[in-house]
């Protein structure tokens, strides 16, 4: 059985795909082209081997990923759903989505002098959470709503 992500049943590497296909430049077809590549070359056969179309393609979608990951680290929440966060995120930041906004937010909690303060560290893409889909899983118990202070 492969390995598949969240309720939707869909393969990992797809759903490892979708936060570096986020800024739209990487279709999901170009990621697998690029995956493709990556196990030809792992397996010893030569990217030159491949069609000329193949290899322009996967390195116009590696261009994209680095593009897209440029100061920001990979990540899997507590919940298991894949995300690209702030580079300077750390174990034990907090997920947010904030009302209004049209991306989820990382922020980090720390006490001073006695009071809970939070600083938000910067915007993120976390597959399962772009659209709206925050909202359902309150309803249903699955997340919590809380209103949160920043510092």
């Amino acid at each position: 059985m492969p390995f598949v992500y969240g309720q939707r049943g869909m393969p990992r590497f797809i759903a490892f795909g979708m936060p570096l296909s986020a800024d739209g430049n990487l279709s999901l077809d170009s990621f697998k082209t690029l995956i493709d590549m990556n196990a030809r070359i792992a397996t010893g056969s030569s990217p030159e081997d491949a069609p000329v179309s193949t290899t322009h393609e996967a390195f116009s979608a590696m261009k994209s990923v680095l593009g897209m990951c440029a100061g920001r680290s990979f990540a899997i929440t507590e919940k298991g759903f894949y995300c690209l966060v702030p580079r300077v995120s750390r174990p034990g930041d907090k997920c947010c989505v904030l009302r209004g906004l049209g991306v989820p937010f990382i922020i980090r909690e720390s006490w001073k002098n006695g009071d809970l303060a939070r600083k938000l560290l910067g915007e993120s893409y976390i597959h399962g959470l772009m659209h709206g889909e925050a909202i359902h899983m309150v309803s249903k118990g699955e997340l919590e709503e809380k209103v949160i202070v920043l510092s």
